[in-house]
């Protein structure tokens, strides 16, 4: 059972992620981009628009903007800082994941899923159709727009059906699993291993993010900003 409760932070943001050192990144409603070194220092507002923001375990950071460009930040990897420039991928995504070792998923505004083993490598297409997908350290997941929810122990592996509904899906380095369904009831469940069950968190938010590190973030329909605790 997930122990602890949500506390609102300030700020307002769309999106929210967490990277393994506490680092704090999000967008908000006119896309803005937003940075803090921690949950104890301030927000800062850096250059750029993007819609999606997600952060790896190596500190890398990546995003799409509303044309569905595809941009990582310069100088954050192996650090816990904010870096310095964004650099445009190729590709078109709609939204995007970053692995433990800067490997990147993402689905584009058709649903097909890509996968990028690092980010001068070439995008390869997936099978299956997505909405939103996680990368964890045991493979890749993702929701749909019916809202199943899918495993893939790998770039060779095929999509297994998990039960439950889910609109959003983020798994942690620690394997945990948090998400949340179409009415912002949120979900966790300690690993996707037989005998783990879905167990409904008290609260409601739109976009959850189990972070490496263990650190949870999430974002409601007003767009408030949470941690859990």
């Amino acid at each position: 059972m997930a122990h602890g409760s949500w506390n609102n932070t300030d700020g307002l943001l769309k999106h929210v992620c967490s990277g393994a050192q506490g680092q704090i990144w999000g967008v908000n409603r006119g896309d803005e981009i937003f940075y803090r070194a921690s949950p104890n220092n301030p927000w800062q507002k850096l250059d750029g628009l993007l819609k999606q923001i997600d952060i790896g375990g190596n500190g890398l950071v990546a995003g799409v903007n509303s044309q569905d460009d595809v941009y990582i930040r310069e100088g954050t990897q192996g650090t816990s800082g904010m870096g310095n420039s964004w650099r445009q991928l190729d590709g078109k995504l709609k939204y995007v994941s970053v692995g433990q070792n800067g490997d990147l998923l993402g689905c584009n505004s058709s649903d097909q899923v890509f996968y990028k083993a690092n980010v001068n490598a070439a995008w390869q297409l997936l099978d299956g159709l997505l909405t939103q997908c996680c990368l964890a350290g045991d493979g890749f997941y993702g929701v749909n727009a019916q809202d199943q929810i899918f495993y893939r122990p790998g770039f060779g592996g095929g999509w297994q059906q998990l039960d439950g509904l889910l609109t959003h899906i983020s798994v942690g380095d620690n394997g945990q699993i948090w998400g949340c369904n179409r009415g912002g009831n949120i979900f966790f469940r300690a690993s996707r291993q037989p005998g783990q069950t879905w167990q409904q968190v008290p609260g409601a938010l739109r976009q959850v993010d189990m972070g490496n590190g263990g650190h949870v973030w999430g974002v409601n329909a007003q767009d408030g900003i949470f941690n859990f605790r």
